[in-house]
């Protein structure tokens, strides 16, 4: 990670820092992103699926209305046509059971998909705030060396100048 920061003066670049931070936060909210525009089509597909059961269904009981009308007319078959509503209603109910049944599966893994996403993205957040607590240590760490750094090469600079001084002025100074 360190790899990728220059070295400056008093540490780390502060600005390569933070555009690595920036970085890591872009590329979390593109993963998330995805995951949402993922999750929008899934939802939109079972959005769609569902309407396609719900115009079966509406077929079906069409259907069923049709062959009620038949069997009234038609006396002498009274007992192929009820035998066909009855498994005609059969089979809607089937599929309305099997619709109702995939249709609770697809939402419970949904939500499970959801709130597994939800975690990641927290933990994600964790993360960063994480890497953020440790640049600021860093840098405040950095800082504090620096400053140190600063004030022994302001003492090493004093007695260097007193150093050069010719002796006459040393006495003066002494004396004062």
């Amino acid at each position: 990670m360190t790899e990728n920061f220059k070295v400056s003066l008093f540490g780390y670049s502060k600005k390569k820092v933070y555009e690595y931070i920036a970085k890591l936060s872009d590329e979390l909210i593109a993963k998330q992103n995805n995951e949402r525009r993922k999750l929008e089509t899934k939802i939109e597909n079972l959005e769609e699926e569902k309407t396609q059961l719900y115009e079966i269904k509406k077929e079906l009981e069409k259907k069923i209305e049709e062959l009620t009308g038949e069997l009234a007319k038609k006396d002498d078959e009274n007992l192929k046509v009820s035998s066909i509503l009855l498994d005609a209603r059969q089979f809607a109910d089937e599929l309305k059971v099997k619709a109702s049944e995939q249709n609770q599966k697809e939402i419970e893994e949904n939500s499970r998909r959801n709130d597994e996403v939800a975690k990641n993205i927290d933990k994600c957040k964790e993360d960063v705030e994480s890497i953020r607590a440790y640049m600021r240590k860093f840098l405040e760490t950095a800082e504090s060396q620096a400053e140190e750094i600063m004030e022994k090469l302001d003492s090493v600079e004093k007695v260097q100048v007193t150093e050069d001084l010719p002796e006459n002025e040393k006495l003066e100074d002494g004396d004062k």
